[in-house]
């Protein structure tokens, strides 16, 4: 077995053979002595090295160490630098061949308005970066979409900070030739900046003193701003940071916690309210993990770029983002699954009916009063006692009848996979209502066993009172009756006087007996 050595290539630490570090050391002070006297010589040397340190990284992702075979390739690739004196064209079309690579996409620092995406996607399709720029403007009014996408290809899309990685944007072969072509025309472009600022500095110098005073103030209010501008941009990270939080560990509480859901203090965690809708325990808890992700992730990866931006964090955000991404479309598609699954439970109706006639009255009044309260919200009211659910979104109506008794109709509704399972979830409904002293007492609950799924069970109690009977309605029946609708339908001009007062239905209106 070969003895390895551990070499350092511009910070990167690669593993290698100790003949084929030789001819790598050979090679690299070939290099060094070629532009030791050269323009840029120390910058063209060092991104040479970084190249090839990002080469011999490539070629060792299946292999304990760099070989000899590796180093050969590489310097077929790159040239030796002996022949760059007589580079004629003929070796320029050789080499331009054997080392030139796919086009990469990143993004382009040097032409860049925002981060250097519409640049850098104009290098890799080759089309001008004005009409991609274009574009991206028009999508920035379809719901902001094209806002979006830019950020998140900002965040995808790797920065183009090396030669070779321009190089490889632009899909030029990275070869001594271009990378030597390309550190000179950056150190010169910097060199003609520098120029300039000097020159525009010595011509602001030579102006008069009120110009060099409204310059200064320039300058300053400048500067005010920016500073402004990034600690606002702190403060907006830091507000991000507390409200995705904050949401964050509520959705922990709700999906994984424990409620309070009644004045009773039943307290019940959010999975277990998943248990009256999911048939079997798998798929409540695979709902609950999925649908947890898929509300989670967007604001873990909020929470992870406003702590990056705000401290200042170097790491390697791209592959949290990315691994996050991947579990999020993971519960995406599993929370759609098991959505579309479950609203196959609610595809068919059934309606059921029972007939109730109560006993004959003592006296010509019937009273109508609830049996207990039911609660402030009057739509809504779910609690879990004595082993049963009760659940406070009954209807009541009050109807005339030619009759001369007084009959309870009530028509429960539910749903489900098949007709039979609805008919079976409808007649499960329990409903309790008694009568004394000439008061009809109702619940405000209709209630079904533990252990049943809840399946938009609802119960519409009628009933139907004779024209010949008063009736008196108690005002906190007002919490299963709607009033409005009862005085719209009979015809009723006051629907404020509905409650605690003495009506009678006369040719199918209602009126009251005792109202001024």
């Amino acid at each position: 077995m070969k003895r390895t050595v551990n070499i350092n290539l511009n910070g990167i630490v690669i593993t290698i053979d100790e003949d084929a570090a030789k001819e790598l050391n050979n090679y690299i002070d070939k290099v060094k002595e070629y532009y030791r006297n050269k323009e840029f010589g120390e910058e063209i040397v060092m991104d040479i090295e970084y190249r090839i340190a990002e080469i011999l990284l490539q070629k060792k992702k299946n292999k304990a160490s760099i070989d000899i075979s590796d180093v050969q390739q590489l310097i077929n690739q790159l040239g030796n630098p002996e022949e760059f004196e007589d580079y004629d064209e003929q070796k320029e079309q050789y080499q331009t061949v054997e080392s030139s690579s796919i086009k990469r996409l990143f993004r382009d620092p040097d032409n860049k308005i925002l981060c250097g995406v519409c640049s850098g996607l104009g290098h890799y399709f080759g089309i001008d970066p004005f009409w991609i720029r274009l574009v991206w403007a028009l999508a920035f009014f379809f719901y902001g979409s094209g806002f979006l996408l830019y950020i998140l290809l900002c965040i995808i899309i790797p920065q183009a900070k090396t030669t070779a990685d321009k190089l490889e944007m632009r899909g030029e072969p990275v070869n001594f030739q271009n990378l030597k072509k390309t550190v000179e025309k950056e150190f010169k472009n910097v060199k003609n900046t520098v120029n300039q600022q000097t020159e525009a500095f010595k011509n602001t110098s030579s102006q008069n003193p009120l110009i060099r005073f409204f310059d200064k103030i320039l300058h300053f209010v400048t500067d005010i701003l920016t500073y402004a501008f990034k600690f606002l941009a702190k403060l907006i990270s830091l507000f991000f940071i507390f409200i995705a939080s904050v949401i964050l560990i509520a959705i922990i509480a709700v999906f994984f916690g424990e409620v309070d859901i009644n004045a009773n203090h039943t307290h019940l965690g959010d999975v277990e309210i998943l248990s009256f809708i999911f048939d079997n325990t798998i798929d409540q808890w695979i709902f609950a993990v999925s649908a947890s992700a898929l509300i989670g992730i967007p604001l873990f990866i909020l929470i992870l770029l406003a702590l990056k931006y705000l401290l200042q964090i170097s790491f390697d955000v791209k592959k949290v983002i990315l691994i996050a991404m991947i579990i999020w479309i993971a519960g995406f598609i599993v929370t759609g699954y098991e959505t579309v699954k479950l609203i196959g439970e609610f595809d068919h109706t059934a309606t059921v009916e029972t007939e109730f006639e109560l006993p004959e009255l003592t006296s010509d009044t019937l009273h109508i009063a609830l049996s207990e309260p039911a609660g402030a919200d009057k739509s809504f009211r779910l609690l879990i006692q004595d082993e049963q659910i009760k659940v406070g979104s009954v209807k009541a109506e009050i109807i005339p009848s030619k009759d001369t008794i007084v009959k309870i109709i009530l028509v429960k509704k539910a749903l489900g996979d098949t007709p039979s399972e609805a008919e079976k979830y409808a007649q499960r409904i329990n409903y309790s209502f008694n009568i004394q002293n000439n008061t009809l007492i109702l619940s405000p609950f209709m209630t079904f066993n533990l252990e049943e799924k809840m399946r938009l069970q609802k119960l519409n109690v009628k009933i139907f009172v004779p024209e010949t009977k008063i009736f008196y309605l108690h005002k906190d029946a007002d919490e299963v009756i709607d009033q409005h609708q009862m005085a719209d339908r009979f015809l009723f001009t006051n629907s404020e006087n509905l409650f605690n007062h003495y009506l009678q239905f006369k040719h199918n209106r209602l009126t009251c007996l005792d109202c001024e």
